[in-house]
């Protein structure tokens, strides 16, 4: 991305490029092409270091250009962020416009494209190109002086344009999404308002959470991290060991070093519960001859009752716990108290339903109906 290809709207896009400053080599206007990196002081002070030459110097922010943008480390960063999926293998006739990837299902899973010409000869000849049976997205930087009829287009060319800098905002955290943008973008994509989306997100360092309509924001914890983690893959039972190393990137000791007493007491008596209720519904699957629900059934039964006999040595003692124990303990009681503590107060509603579907297995979200969670 050059500044010549931005023009006049240069100056709107800079608190949007500056927050990609990670992604992005600069340079100065006073030094032509020579590149370097540019640390930002809590003070709002600039330094400048250049590598090559082992210098560092102050300087204005206005002297800084982008000397070169990585579109694919920011585009995938940008994804990442709606849970979309990055592709850049789509060649295209017009050098200025590239295939990104694809938004995330609660945006219909529609074509990106970006296009860093933002005039309204390129922007026309952009959705020329891209018009088809399937609507398309085409993100550009900024449309802030931009006098392109974009419903027009959308309507003639089935090709949606929005802002980067509108979708996307700079915080002091770096970027995150906006999204009463979002909700937007739905509406013009047909997809209806996102008022009834049921999601759990990350913005910032915040969580972005809606249920049946009402929304709430939450600092992130780790308990969140959890639930949000099962709320992606409802009805699986997950690896508590996995779980917390994928949280904190640390590896287990190992499946059989010895950390305790292999189940607590109140994990006892929330599987020996669940037993009872399994019983009950596999003999309700076996009145209504239902033999997939009852083959599930029996298998969520024989597991945990295979726990229980393990949590036990021969001589009715509890055995030594394994790491698995422990982390399970760990991941239970991060989700118990986010649920009650944080989640009850501000969403009585959907700390019940998150309740009710762990309540057979902290490992599993188990819906009675599915809420169709986005991310």
């Amino acid at each position: 991305m050059w500044q010549g290809e931005l023009a006049d709207h240069w100056e709107p896009c800079h608190p949007f490029l500056r927050a990609t400053s990670t992604l992005a080599t600069w340079t100065f206007a006073s030094i032509g092409a020579s590149t370097c990196e540019v640390v930002e002081h809590d003070d709002g002070t600039l330094v400048a270091v250049d590598r090559l030459r082992g210098e560092t110097f102050e300087v204005d922010r206005n002297d800084l250009v982008v000397y070169r943008l990585d579109v694919n480390a920011l585009f995938t960063h940008l994804m990442n962020l709606i849970g979309g999926r990055t592709r850049f293998d789509a060649a295209m006739q017009n050098d200025s416009v590239r295939r990104i990837g694809q938004l995330p299902a609660r945006l219909g899973a529609k074509t990106l494209h970006f296009s860093v010409r933002i005039d309204d000869a390129s922007l026309l000849a952009a959705a020329t190109e891209l018009s088809g049976k399937q609507t398309i997205v085409l993100m550009v930087p900024t449309l802030r002086g931009c006098n392109c009829d974009i419903d027009a287009i959308a309507d003639r060319f089935q090709v949606i344009i929005t802002a980067a800098d509108e979708l996307f905002v700079a915080t002091s955290n770096g970027i995150t999404f906006d999204t009463a943008e979002i909700s937007s973008l739905r509406f013009r994509l047909g997809l209806g308002e996102d008022s009834q989306v049921n999601y759990f997100r990350v913005v910032g360092q915040t969580r972005e959470i809606q249920f049946n309509g009402k929304r709430i924001s939450l600092p992130d914890s780790i308990g969140l991290w959890y639930l949000a983690e099962f709320l992606s893959r409802p009805h699986k039972t997950l690896d508590p060991v996995e779980l917390e190393q994928a949280r904190t990137g640390i590896t287990a000791r190992s499946s059989n070093s010895g950390t305790g007493e292999r189940l607590d007491d109140e994990t006892k008596r929330d599987y020996e519960a669940e037993l009872i209720e399994l019983r009950e519904d596999i003999a309700e699957a076996e009145r209504f001859n239902d033999p997939g629900r009852l083959e599930q059934l029996q298998t969520e039964f024989q597991k945990i009752a295979d726990e229980l006999t393990k949590s036990k040595g021969r001589d009715g003692q509890s055995r030594i716990t394994t790491d698995a124990g422990k982390s399970r303990r760990n991941v239970r009681q991060q989700m118990q108290r986010d649920i009650n503590k944080k989640i009850a107060p501000q969403h009585p509603e959907l700390a019940n339903h998150l309740l009710k579907a762990f309540k057979r297995s902290w490992m599993c979200y188990q819906p009675d109906e599915d809420a169709g969670w986005e991310s």
